[in-house]
């Protein structure tokens, strides 16, 4: 081991990004992924049925288990085809690992009276909750491919001990919330308006007061307004690495 003598260089290899999209439902979050043909989609709301891509559909938390030991065997293989992993949407994702948690817990205190999460002992429901959302995500990393998550938004109301103010943010809250902002490289905040009859659609990158959004190192422009043709945004997207 020696100390560095040289700055390092800044890593733009798509295999190492993590992104996170967040934005109103049925703006083209998906389908803006979806341009990438080697993606893979984790589709956990059933809403990929109008999109070409390729896709197993996770119906509970086993599914989903299954689904990621099958893609650790394939590339223990060395015949992994895929260069991103989208979880669609990871809300959906929390609520299974909820219901597994819930039902682990029933068997374990062997009690009928544990109905949500919070029912569970000493807060350990919320703990376990968020492990296995930690480590499922951990395991797709070492993958060694871009990691990307869809989310819902939701405005959350802010209070500090001097002053109070709404956030555009994740919908998901508490610890879980707080490791989904902190995780990604980009977090792409996709603001939309009607203008006539045309959807305009934004992607913020720089976080302000009302708005959560990053890119490090600001590598995704800030302000980029979406086209029509989802291709071209993603050919867009993707030139900005590797």
């Amino acid at each position: 081991m020696e100390l560095p003598t040289k700055l390092s260089e800044i890593d733009l290899r798509f295999s190492k990004q993590k992104i996170g999209i967040i934005g109103a439902p049925g703006i083209g979050k998906s389908g803006f992924l979806a341009q990438n043909e080697n993606a893979f989609f984790f589709d956990l709301e059933g809403g990929l049925n109008f999109l070409p891509c390729k896709k197993i559909a996770i119906r509970d938390w086993s599914d989903a288990e299954g689904v990621l030991k099958l893609l650790q065997k394939t590339k223990e293989a060395g015949k992994f085809p895929y260069d991103m992993i989208v979880l669609d949407t990871i809300d959906k994702l929390i609520d299974l690992a909820e219901e597994r948690t819930i039902e682990n817990a029933q068997n374990y205190y062997k009690k009928t009276d544990i109905n949500v999460i919070g029912d569970i002992p000493e807060g350990k429901g919320w703990d376990t909750r968020r492990r296995m959302i930690s480590s499922f995500i951990r395991d797709l990393v070492r993958l060694d491919c871009a990691v990307a998550f869809i989310g819902h938004l939701e405005i959350k109301r802010v209070e500090e001990e001097a002053r109070k103010y709404d956030k555009s943010t994740i919908s998901i809250g508490g610890k879980v919330g707080g490791d989904l902002l902190s995780w990604p490289d980009h977090t792409l905040h996709i603001q939309t308006q009607l203008m006539g009859d045309k959807l305009v659609r934004t992607v913020y990158t720089k976080p302000t007061q009302s708005r959560e959004a990053k890119s490090k190192g600001g590598i995704v422009p800030d302000g980029w307004r979406w086209t029509d043709n989802d291709k071209d945004n993603w050919t867009k997207f993707r030139s900005l690495f590797k």
